[in-house]
């Protein structure tokens, strides 16, 4: 299994892309990934543990490296393209380095802020959503910003590709063509008039009803919509 990275900012069009990118019957995307957090935990856990720390540092190392594996030991196509909004953050990119690969390859979806802002707060009047519990949506647009300019500052465009929300919409072709460069994938046609999320995540968990529902096809939309 090859294992690459999709990351950036809610609400720019994260979802939009893994559908399109299941397309391709060698590369497997979903929704949010718990991947990440369950790596952050399991070497957290045994950084604090003695024996691990000094004497089997490097089984502890092993144990963590095999966890993207395991993860996705039900999935049979080669490539997987792993979505979290913290992996662009400095030291989940170190574990990467250390677990996974010395050389991550990692989709940063932007969006302008605005415009991020717009949508979720169509989406909360749509849902009704509280004030408070609002809070927990900006709190991960914060994060993801911060992970993003991480990303911006190191200027490496051998890591980090950055997909624009507006290029992804009116130029998709040309971008899905640019991934597949980035990514060292030959390239493959997609079907743009027939889209379906078929990894879809259940929404009820955020308490966001239509948070990543996409349309059959692509096209322009206000970001207010």
């Amino acid at each position: 299994m090859k294992l690459h990275f999709i990351s950036g900012l809610p609400r720019s069009g994260s979802t939009l892309l893994t559908s399109l990118l299941y397309q391709n019957p060698d590369i497997h995307t979903e929704g949010v990934s718990g991947l990440c957090d369950l790596m952050w935990s399991a070497q957290r856990s045994l950084d604090n543990q003695a024996t691990y720390a000094n004497h089997r540092r490097e089984h502890a190392d092993r144990l963590i490296s095999h966890l993207p594996a395991l993860h996705y030991s039900h999935i049979t196509r080669p490539v997987v393209i792993d979505k979290c909004r913290a992996w662009t953050l400095p030291l989940n990119v170190q574990m990467i380095e250390r677990y996974i690969t010395p050389q991550p390859k990692i989709i940063c979806c932007v969006r302008d802020v605005p415009d991020i802002i717009a949508s979720f707060e169509r989406l909360f009047a749509l849902n009704h959503t509280d004030t408070d519990d609002r809070l927990p949506f900006m709190s991960e647009l914060d994060m993801s910003l911060v992970g993003l300019d991480a990303a911006l500052q190191s200027g490496d465009q051998s890591r980090y590709l950055i997909v624009s929300y507006d290029r992804l919409i009116d130029h998709t072709a040309a971008v899905l063509d640019e991934i597949y460069d980035f990514l060292e994938l030959p390239r493959y046609v997609h079907d743009l008039s027939h889209i379906v999320n078929m990894t879809s995540e259940n929404d009820a968990v955020y308490g966001l009803s239509g948070m990543h529902d996409i349309r059959p096809q692509i096209a322009r939309r206000d970001a207010s919509l």
